[in-house]
């Protein structure tokens, strides 16, 4: 779904390969040629004619499935990673609400850790 009045439809031509594609355009040198010819201060965009003029390098079509595959995969890690640090900081709010909320109704003694606090302070 796109949601704007203005945007470009591209489609790779014989001999690039659309995943490559995908990562072209959204490499910082690319989207740095599109920002550079973009007018207008409000809205600014880019006409048709400058954005086909923008040159890119593009490897052999052989080159363009390797450099697609290991982007494909090393983009799952990473995703597979964030999704795993997400839900580690959801548990420790979790884990941050519990704390606040069983120390101040005293579920948690605290007489332990002002004994702890105060040997932390005597071996400074």
């Amino acid at each position: 779904m796109i949601v704007s009045t203005g945007f470009a439809v591209i489609r790779p031509k014989e001999g690039l390969h659309a995943g490559f594609a995908g990562y072209l355009l959204q490499s910082d040198g690319f989207v740095g040629e599109v920002v550079a010819n973009s007018v207008g201060v409000s809205y600014p965009a880019i006409n048709a004619s400058a954005l086909v003029r923008i040159a890119v390098a593009v490897p052999p079509l052989e080159e363009q499935q390797a450099i697609t595959r290991f982007l494909d995969c090393k983009i799952a890690q990473i995703d597979k990673l964030v999704v795993r640090q997400q839900r580690l900081c959801e548990r420790l709010a979790e884990y941050r609400a519990a704390l606040i909320t069983n120390t101040v109704t005293g579920k948690i003694d605290l007489r332990r850790f002002e004994t702890l606090q105060k040997n932390e302070n005597i071996n400074k």
